[in-house]
């Protein structure tokens, strides 16, 4: 229709700045739908002027096309050729900073140029299929525009940041107006249509059908092999990204070895569907030491990663800057990309650790560490199951976790922090003086976080949230929210309550609209194509109940399992100090069952089934593929069950399955925990046990235990399990006293 053409030559045009006078031949823009479109927009006389302006172009593609080069080399001109500027460029971090300038410029000239590939792509009856990426992109074109700006914010470089404002303002405004246009546009289609989720379509998925168990495969297939050790083809993974096809919409996997790789690395624009996997976040690291101080250099280019093409992923991988507490803006990861995906990697740093700059973002299983606004950017991320370790900051400082950069009200940008875990380590609980730390400050004007289903620890300051600089910045347009969270750090009753920006009152419907399903994966799910845990609403607290009555039942039981070790006559003085130690805190326990709410962490979402489905058939099938073998004779891996177990690595995630071939083993085997094994042997019933099980999901079937003590010597157990969610099949218990122990959990 011609409202909707309107509705996007306007939403795209108001980005550009183009001369009056370009030519008088041609059919002017309507003076009528000028005024209508540019009727939401920030700057009405701005976007009047410019979409007047619109004349003697056949195809509106081609005239987006025009004003948007003629804006880019107009600004470009007016860097190089300010007098102002030029006089600047002589300090060396200025000169940096308009390094930067040029650098995220040329970023927006390509976020408009994706804008308009897409536009080409698609009937414009069909416009509302992109809505949201044109929402997230402009989004970026306004965080880029201010990316600049950021690079001259200390005081002795404020006549250059005058300047540039200067410089920008224009641009400024008619990159407010578009986000306005198509943000209005969106609602009109919503309103009008009854527009609901679109699933993506085969010829334009993110991701192929055939990628979208991509983080479960890719690994065995990867495209590049990196290894420091030169057990691959590359040695540094700037080198293997030199072999990533440009602009390809199939996913390049480079998987890097173990080791730690002392690189500053930029995955350009061009290079999209990257996919790093390593082989651990504590095994492959990447490592980098720039900082604002002493390198002289703009935050932008301080980060050990950067990320500028879409579609990154990465997977099992460490990414640290150590420039330490001292030398302010260090940044170990930088993203500027749209949807991007990260699942478990560590994130560590001290200032500025995680620049989520711009793009739709989901990190999921991720630890990241730093000491103030160690997450900060204006990308609209979602971070899941997450890790949040403060760490301690230089003398005099204080801490805040985020600080997020929402420039205008409209655009996309804003933090979701849910069922995450909120800690300190050690060095920061113990300082002295104490160090306070705040949940995150105003960044900018219309800064927006929501921390939601997460463990807050009480080292937080009460009142939860810091000014900017002891400033009223940002406290009342800022949009800060606290739902369903626990730990000592989560009560409210102290909050800023004199903040207009804290929302003290929020319902469950405005929360439900920053769950991962509608905050970053709308109108084209994403999110699902990758292998992945994904929780696309709030979590299911129904389970974490069950799960958290489980686990204190169990710490009762281990208290008490302590107390019975002492229960002879001659050792009733002993039994009765242990009791009495134990009494509060079963007291304790107790009544916190009785009173367990929803408000409890799902550890183990989405794969905590009892017997995973990757696992259902795992009693039927097991014996035939098994990962190691044991048998006496000598015919198998191992000749002891011990000698096996403890080979198996620490925490192995997947199920392990040991087949133990006909014979009589006599040991004492203990499966801990951790899944690692130690013999043992004693008096107390807790060691008398043949086959002890504490590592959780443990599987047994089509085998005999006994414990051939007799019946006069008292307890002597065969079995002990005190694991959640063990299954035994077709097994055989023999014993006398206390056979079966059946300690604790499901």
């Amino acid at each position: 229709s011609v409202l909707v053409v309107a509705c996007v030559v306007a939403a795209c045009v108001t980005l550009t700045k183009h001369d009056s006078d370009t030519s008088s031949n041609g059919v002017a823009t309507s003076t009528k739908s000028v005024e209508s479109m540019c009727q939401p927009t920030p700057y009405k006389q701005t976007c009047e002027k410019t979409l007047s302006a619109a004349k003697n172009v056949s195809d509106p593609k081609d005239y987006i096309k025009v004003a948007f080069e003629a804006t880019v080399a107009d600004i470009k001109n007016a860097i190089k050729n300010t007098e102002p500027v030029k006089k600047a460029a002589s300090d060396p971090y200025t000169k940096d900073a308009l390094l930067a300038c040029e650098e995220v410029f040329d970023l927006a000239v390509e976020e408009l140029r994706g804008s308009i590939a897409r536009i080409e792509n698609f009937d414009f009856s069909k416009m509302k299929d992109i809505v949201d990426d044109l929402k997230s992109w402009l989004s970026a074109v306004v965080a880029y525009e201010e990316t600049c700006l950021d690079g001259f914010t200390k005081s002795e470089y404020s006549a250059t940041r005058d300047e540039m404002m200067k410089l920008m303002s224009t641009t400024r405004e008619l990159s407010s107006n578009a986000l306005s246009m198509v943000n209005n546009f969106g609602e009109m289609i919503t309103q009008n249509t009854g527009l609901t989720r679109k699933l993506l379509s085969n010829s334009d998925s993110f991701v192929e059908a055939s990628n979208r168990k991509l983080l479960q495969i890719s690994a065995s297939k990867p495209n590049a092999v990196v290894s420091t050790s030169g057990g691959g083809q590359y040695k540094t993974i700037q080198e293997a990204l030199q072999a990533v096809p440009r602009s390809s919409p199939t996913p390049f996997v480079i998987l890097i070895k173990a080791g730690t790789y002392k690189e500053h690395i930029e995955i350009e624009k061009n290079m999209l569907n990257v996919v790093l996997i390593g082989e651990g976040p504590t095994k492959t690291i990447i490592t980098g030491d720039q900082a604002v101080v002493p390198n002289r250099i703009s935050t932008w280019h301080t980060a050990t990663l950067g990320v500028c093409g879409d579609g990154f992923v990465m997977k099992d991988m460490g990414i640290e800057n150590t420039a330490g507490p001292t030398k302010e803006q260090a940044v170990a990861l930088r993203i500027n990309a749209d949807k991007a995906v990260l699942y478990n990697c560590n994130i560590d740093g001290y200032q500025d650790t995680l620049y989520a700059h711009s793009g739709r973002q989901f990190y999921r299983d991720c630890t990241i560490t730093g000491t103030i606004d160690f997450l900060f950017g204006d990308a609209s991320a979602v971070f899941q199951n997450c890790k949040l370790i403060v760490r301690k900051p230089g003398p005099n400082q204080a801490c805040m976790i985020t600080a997020q950069g929402r420039m205008r009200k409209d655009s996309l940008g804003g933090f979701v922090i849910q069922n995450c875990d909120i800690k300190a380590d050690q060095a920061l609980t113990s300082a002295n003086p104490p160090v306070k730390v705040y949940l995150g400050r105003p960044w900018k004007e219309f800064s927006k976080t929501i921390i939601m289903q997460s463990n807050i620890d009480g080292f937080v300051d009460p009142s939860g949230w810091s000014p900017w600089n002891t400033t009223d910045f940002g406290i009342h347009t800022c949009f800060y929210a606290e739902y369903q969270n626990r730990g000592p750090g989560a009560a409210l009753d102290k909050r800023v309550s004199t903040w207009r920006g804290y929302q003290k009152d929020i319902s469950g419907d405005v929360i439900n609209s920053f769950t991962a399903g509608k905050f970053i994966n709308t109108q084209q799910p994403w999110l699902p194509m990758f292998d992945i845990p994904y929780e696309a609403g709030m979590m299911k607290i129904k389970d974490v109940v069950e799960d958290l009555k489980t686990w204190l039942s169990t710490v009762i039981a281990y208290e008490e399992t302590c107390s019975d070790g002492f229960i002879k006559s001659e050792q009733s003085a002993t039994h009765n100090k242990m009791m009495k130690i134990l009494n509060t805190k079963e007291l304790i326990f107790g009544e916190t069952i009785t009173k367990t709410t929803g408000l409890t962490r799902k550890l183990l979402s989405n794969s905590d089934w009892f017997v995973e489905a990757s696992s259902h058939k795992l009693l039927q099938i097991s014996p035939s593929k098994p990962n190691a073998v044991v048998s006496a004779s000598g015919d198998g891996q191992y000749k002891t069950i011990s000698g096996e177990l403890n080979a198996v690595l620490m925490n192995y995630t997947t199920p392990f399955i040991i087949l133990i071939k006909a014979g009589t083993y006599k040991e004492h085997i203990e499966i801990e925990k951790t899944g690692k094994c130690c013999n043992g042997g004693g008096v107390v019933k807790w060691h008398t046990t043949s086959l002890g099980v504490s590592g959780e999901r443990f599987v047994i079937r089509d085998i005999g235990i006994e414990n051939r003590a007799g019946p006069v010597k008292e307890q002597v157990v065969a079995l002990r399990i005190n694991d959640d969610k063990a299954i035994v099949y077709n097994y055989k218990i023999d014993g006398f006293q206390y056979i079966l122990y059946a300690h604790s959990y499901r």
